[in-house]
């Protein structure tokens, strides 16, 4: 920012910020704690953000990422942890020191090193949260992350509202417990996406099914994509709809939108 922003109006900060995207004002708060105050101060000021806050744990990597419209699908990276060994390839001159963590930059959002990189998940999403007054929407992560559940549902008072559990290739698990605890538990308040393998045995009841017949490529669209889905309808006790597609060793699952459902039926 080319000009002493700490000494700028409020309102003239205000339409400052709104020109900014989320990675850039994450990366404008590690300026310094006065930048970060005054981001900080700024949205909790104004009305609350329509922003989704998600918190991603994959393999060896935390991220936090956010979506700035309701409808979109894409979602924009702001903040990053990783294992302190991942930065050997930097030089240490670019990388910051501080008591907990090294801090260095991506092109286009900063990365903190973590001797612990789960702790530094847990970190980088309670900062974003912090910083943009924002709850934990969803949850993108594997097996190992499925401890960040309950992690993000004791941290707020708001449940959260989905959960995408993805395959994770550096693991061959096919075990059944953590797929268990998701789905017989109430654990998320909206959404389900699952895309890991379960093992032969696993049986999906305590899910109320209440259409048994073969729902022939369903479709469900918007401007990025078309996704066909050959399938079973269920419904859960609270009426929310989902098509399932299965075989050995694999399960998916796709949630409607109850418009959505409406219109394709």
């Amino acid at each position: 920012m080319p000009f002493p922003i700490l000494r700028t109006p409020f309102v003239v900060f205000s339409e400052i910020i709104s020109l900014l995207e989320p990675n850039e004002i994450v990366t404008a708060s590690f300026c310094s704690k006065k930048v970060r105050r005054l981001l900080r101060k700024h949205h909790r000021r104004r009305e609350p953000l329509n922003w989704r806050l998600y918190m991603i744990k994959h393999e060896c990597w935390g991220q936090a990422d956010i979506i700035t419209k309701p409808h979109e699908r894409k979602r924009k990276s702001v903040l990053t942890a990783k294992h302190i060994s991942e930065a050997r390839h930097e030089s240490e001159h670019e990388l910051i020191q501080t008591n907990e963590y090294k801090r260095g930059f991506s092109l286009e959002l900063p990365v903190l090193y973590f001797e612990d990189w789960e702790t530094g998940s847990e970190m980088i999403v309670d900062y974003v949260s912090d910083l943009f007054n924002l709850d934990v929407y969803g949850l993108v992560t594997d097996r190992n992350g499925i401890w960040a559940i309950d992690w993000i549902n004791n941290r707020q008072e708001k449940m959260l509202v989905g959960i995408e559990l993805l395959k994770n290739d550096l693991y061959d698990w096919c075990g059944d417990a953590e797929l268990d605890y998701i789905l017989r538990d109430k654990c998320v308040a909206d959404y389900y996406i699952l895309e890991d393998i379960v093992s032969e045995n696993f049986r999906f009841n305590e899910l109320e099914l209440v259409e048994k017949a073969h729902v022939v490529d369903d479709r469900y669209s918007d401007e990025e994509m078309t996704r066909c889905l050959d399938g079973y309808t269920i419904q859960r006790h609270d009426g929310v709809k989902a098509t399932i597609h299965f075989g050995i060793r694999y399960f998916v699952m796709f949630v409607w939108q109850r418009s959505v459902f409406q219109k394709v039926l």
